[in-house]
């Protein structure tokens, strides 16, 4: 296989490696650590070790995590399990991430797909002797877990926190509803917490009945008291002055009943005032304002040191704010328990996060919530990898999405709900991209209207990544359509028409009908030329794509003065080191690698891949392609041995950067088998591919150009193999699929019916391969014209087998 021309951005996926198992008995995922002042519960002597499934269940703050990890930590130190698994089970995906991370540990397995690792685990758990207890921790919602609930076991147990009280959950097991501190469970702890200076305890009783005993209440007014050395009367006072300003706010329903509401919601006022006051002053509850627009399991901490977010702070604060003074505020927060640093991310509890965003007003929401998304889109990196940042930053903007979704629409969507939808496609999850860009555009059309340029765009971007999941021509018709409509709104010399009308002579070429693309670019030159300017970058592209495309036509023998036109072109325009002219001369070296005289392609590559290296480092795409490009050239040059060596190298690089399931390391693999096979080992080959296409299958789906490209290669080197007949059954098969999907004048179509015609005369029926080769003759003139290189190779083909015939 070629590597193909290079035209644009890569996607990745994390890739799986073999390790070694843990020992037993084996602890995984961090308990929390126990509160300070731990107060025991009359519950803990109610749950009863590995019987049936326990779910404790009540309001946020009553300290079920804790009784959780008491009931953990008692059953390890006891010798009672051999396996303790804790899971923060805030979200599906946490618990699936836990759950594969697991799997690796216990089986030795870590599948490239956390579902797959999810699954192997809950097969372990339903198999295994050993005995186990897992801890699904702040379970949000019961849809959360369908699925992913252990099986019953005689010798395992599951233990749930949640706010929820659904029936769904009851039907999992023993629920304990978890109260508050009883009155001498509270006082007790009171009495803890103030040891040594016990005058503070002056009013206990009064106090834990206005917090209604409820233990995270009572924690944050402790920290308050002894910081500011007041006594629990004094404390008490001051928390009635703050009722009467927290009495409108509106509590999370689902998290706490309306006895509690105002105290709690009283008591974190006091916890943020108290961080304001601490240096640098005033600070905490801005960064809170921000902290509680975002996801709950991790915010980066450089979105706080964001120039938008840090201008935002600055004018909450009145006064110029920098970096130091942003980490300083942040401490504060952790200090008075209402968020966590936790290296490079900010965690801050759900609860905690309602309360604050149910205290910012309307009119600074808008502020707050476009400032964040400047932010997060400030962190979004230029080349997309599918590394915890990224994983990190589409988590928080989802989030911000949901919190803020009215102020992100405002003139217009805000840029980073097209980021993340993007970086779903450019991380390989191309299908997630285009349900991601397809629900954007609904928003968009439901409040902007369908004819406004955002709405537009969110059809261009989910036509886009509908071709990337392999379906050209649903593109083709999709662009066809868009480019009508924005015709029709912007008028025919707009930029985002002209960019239609590139991306339809992409989609063209990619779906087959190159003379089609060929046309459309010709055409869009000349407007391009008219209205931008020859030189302009959209111009230049549009040549660059254009001279790329004329090598699939008779017009092949003069493609190489043309990139020669416009390489001087590009090389005065630009100069060497943009990335067009990279790209361009990587085209070029392909194109020679075609030809005639396919060793003229190395000393090009030779000199090409350093630049590339050098300018846009190893791990970027189009390096990346430039070195699969050069592997092929080898390998078109008389060296398979060498290409396939090549291959392999690059294959290294691929797990690492784009990941297992990616579609360009899915095609590194098919290379690899490739030029195995053209080096002299068609079992080999054979054997690469039979495991190559079950992953092809899996992650791209049958109808795939590179899952219908894997087959013919497995066709080509069953025949190499010595099994002609089997090789033309396979391309039979493969054919009636290649015309379903794509067309039976698509040139790969034609190419197959060639190779059929080939193997039937290996296979010794050289009437037959005659016979084919003469109906394939006139399609191949009416679709690629007389003189194309591969119409004449047909005819003189026939020519000689005709003779041969006699």
């Amino acid at each position: 296989m070629q590597a193909g021309r290079i035209e644009g951005g890569v996607h990745q996926h994390h890739h799986a490696a073999a390790r070694a198992t843990v020992s037993f008995p084996h602890r995984a995922g961090p308990l929390p650590l126990r509160a300070a002042s731990f107060q025991r519960r009359a519950l803990s002597e109610s749950l009863a070790p590995l019987v049936d499934t326990i779910v404790l269940s009540g309001m946020g703050g009553t300290g079920k995590t804790q009784l959780a990890a008491e009931y953990a930590e008692r059953a390890w130190t006891a010798g009672e399990i051999d396996l303790l698994v804790w899971v923060s089970a805030g979200t599906r995906d946490a618990v699936i991430s836990s759950y594969a991370r697991v799997a690796a540990d216990v089986t030795g397995v870590e599948d490239a797909r956390p579902d797959d690792g999810a699954r192997r685990f809950l097969d372990w758990l339903a198999s295994t002797s050993m005995r186990w207890l897992v801890v699904l921790d702040d379970v949000r919602t019961p849809a959360d877990l369908v699925e992913l609930w252990p099986a019953s076991s005689t010798t395992g147990q599951v233990v749930v926190t949640t706010r929820r009280r659904d029936a769904a959950l009851q039907a999992q097991g023993r629920v304990f509803e978890v109260e508050p501190f009883t009155s001498a469970e509270a006082e007790a702890y009171l009495a803890s917490v103030v040891e040594g200076r016990r005058h503070l305890l002056d009013g206990s009783i009064d106090l834990a009945t206005a917090l209604g005993c409820l233990p995270l209440a009572l924690a944050q007014a402790a920290t308050y008291m002894l910081d500011r050395e007041l006594s629990c009367t004094a404390y008490m006072r001051r928390l009635a002055d703050h009722r009467v300003r927290l009495a409108a706010v509106l509590p999370e329903r689902e998290a706490l009943p309306d006895a509690h509401q105002v105290t709690v919601a009283a008591t974190w006022s006091l916890s943020i005032e108290l961080a304001d006051r601490l240096a640098p002053v005033g600070l905490a509850s801005p960064l809170l304002d921000v902290a509680a627009l975002l996801s709950p399991d991790g915010i980066p901490v450089g979105l706080f040191r964001a120039p938008s977010v840090v201008s935002y702070l600055g004018e909450r604060a009145g006064r110029a704010v920098n970096g130091q003074d942003v980490q300083d505020g942040l401490r504060c927060l952790h200090r008075v328990s209402l968020v966590i640093l936790d290296g490079p991310v900010v965690r801050v509890h759900g609860l905690v996060q309602r309360a604050a965003r149910d205290d910012v007003t309307p009119d600074k929401l808008q502020t707050l919530a476009r400032a964040t998304a400047d932010g997060l889109l400030h962190l979004w990196p230029d080349v997309v990898r599918n590394s915890p940042l990224t994983q990190v930053l589409r988590a928080n903007t989802d989030a911000l999405a949901t919190n803020c979704d009215d102020h992100l629409w405002h003139d217009g969507a805000h840029e980073v709900l097209f980021r993340a939808a993007s970086s779903l496609g450019a991380t390989g999850m191309v299908t997630s991209a285009v349900s991601r860009f397809r629900s954007l555009h609904s928003a968009a059309n439901h409040r902007l209207g369908p004819d406004h340029a955002d709405t537009l765009t969110t059809r261009s971007e989910a036509a886009h990544w509908q071709g990337e999941t392999g379906d050209s021509t649903g593109t083709v018709r999709a662009l066809t359509e868009l480019l009508s409509d924005r015709t029709r709104v912007l008028g025919p010399d707009h930029p985002d028409v002209l960019t239609t009308r590139n991306d339809l002579a992409h989609w063209q070429a990619r779906a087959g009908n190159v003379h089609d693309a060929i046309r459309t670019a010709q055409e869009l030159v000349l407007d391009q030329t008219r209205l931008l300017g020859a030189n302009a970058h959209a111009t230049l592209v549009t040549r660059a794509n254009l001279t790329t495309w004329l090598r699939h036509t008779e017009q092949q023998a003069q493609v190489h003065d043309t990139f020669e036109d416009l390489l001087a072109d590009l090389l005065r325009v630009l100069g060497t080191d943009h990335e067009l002219t990279l790209k361009t001369r990587a085209n070029h070296a392909i194109t020679l690698a075609e030809s005639d005289d396919p060793s003229r392609a190395i000393p090009v590559f030779d000199e090409l891949l350093p630049d590339l290296v050098r300018v846009l480092g190893p791990d970027h795409p189009t390096t990346l392609d430039g070195q699969l490009a050069a592997a092929a050239a080898r390998g078109h040059a008389g060296d398979p041995a060498g290409a396939t060596a090549a291959f392999e190298d690059m294959l290294v690089d691929h797990l690492r950067v784009l990941g297992p399931d990616h579609p360009k390391t899915l095609m590194t693999r098919h290379n690899i088998a490739h030029w195995t096979a053209e080096a002299g080992d068609p079992t080999k080959a054979t054997q690469a591919l039979d495991d190559l296409l079950p992953d092809m299958l899996r992650v791209l789906g049958a109808d795939h150009p590179y899952t219908l490209a894997c087959r013919y290669a497995l066709a080509t080197v069953r025949g190499q193999a010595g099994d002609p007949n089997g090789a033309i059954a396979a391309f039979q098969e493969l054919l009636q699929d290649q015309e379903r999907v794509f067309s039976a004048d698509h040139p790969q179509t034609l190419d197959i019916r060639g190779t059929i015609a080939i193997w039937r005369n290996e296979a010794g029926d050289l009437t037959g391969a005659i016979a084919a080769l003469e109906a394939l003759q006139p399609d191949q003139q009416r679709v690629l014209g007389p003189e194309h290189p591969t119409t004449l190779i047909t005819r003189e083909a026939i020519d000689m087998w005709r003779a041969l015939f006699g």
